[in-house]
């Protein structure tokens, strides 16, 4: 018996958008449009004009503190948030060593540092050491085997059904579900990372999918 995280999270996000690649005036919902939100960014971060792209830059940007800002996690979030319904959004991660990526509960902490789990209202997958991927999940983080370098990440929110799904957007193979009951407004979450290394200086970049 297929289980319930199965039939949704592995196959409903994926059929849905290869059809949208398809025949994208005919598939509803489309893809999400998003815009990142400067309120909620990290004072190290750099965002496009536009407002699709962030990046960690080379001095602190000249903003002011509020509760809405991140202050040590490097961070920030979509100005769109959802609080019902399907949506579908894609992230340029190519050339990046490590980054963070999901959803976070409009009532998350964003001071000081912060454990990105479900317990703190954040579902993220995590790149580390440029191929090692894991799910932050409750009780420790859930490694994910790679077979191929991700370029392209597909994040998959169903309200309803309680479930947020990413795959690798090169293929649509799904790479993690989690399944949550959701009580309140979620908004999509971006955390580039340092570049400490230095070789982590490409940015997180929001894409239609193509």
């Amino acid at each position: 018996m297929i289980s319930r995280n199965v039939c949704l999270g592995m196959f409903k996000g994926p059929v849905q958008y290869k059809l949208w690649k398809e025949m994208k005036n005919f598939i509803s919902p489309a893809p999400a449009v998003l815009s990142l939100d400067p309120q909620t960014a990290h004072p190290w971060l750099q965002l496009s004009d536009d407002l699709t792209s962030v990046m960690v830059g080379s001095s602190r940007q000249p903003v002011s503190d509020s509760p809405a800002r991140f202050d040590v996690c490097v961070s920030v979030l979509a100005k769109e948030g959802f609080v019902g319904g399907t949506h579908y959004w894609e992230v340029e991660v190519r050339h990046k060593t490590k980054w963070d990526l999901g959803v976070a509960f409009e009532s998350i902490n964003r001071k000081g540092d912060i454990a990105l789990n479900p317990e703190n209202g954040y579902l993220v997958l995590s790149l580390s050491n440029s191929n090692q991927c894991c799910a932050l999940t409750s009780a420790a983080p859930t490694l994910l085997p790679l077979t191929e370098p991700l370029n392209r990440i597909g994040i998959h929110l169903d309200y309803e059904g309680g479930q947020l799904s990413f795959y690798n957007a090169s293929n649509l193979s799904h790479l993690y579900t989690f399944t949550e009951t959701f009580t309140e407004r979620v908004f999509p979450f971006f955390c580039p990372c340092l570049n400490d290394t230095g070789d982590n200086g490409a940015p997180l970049s929001i894409r239609a999918p193509h």
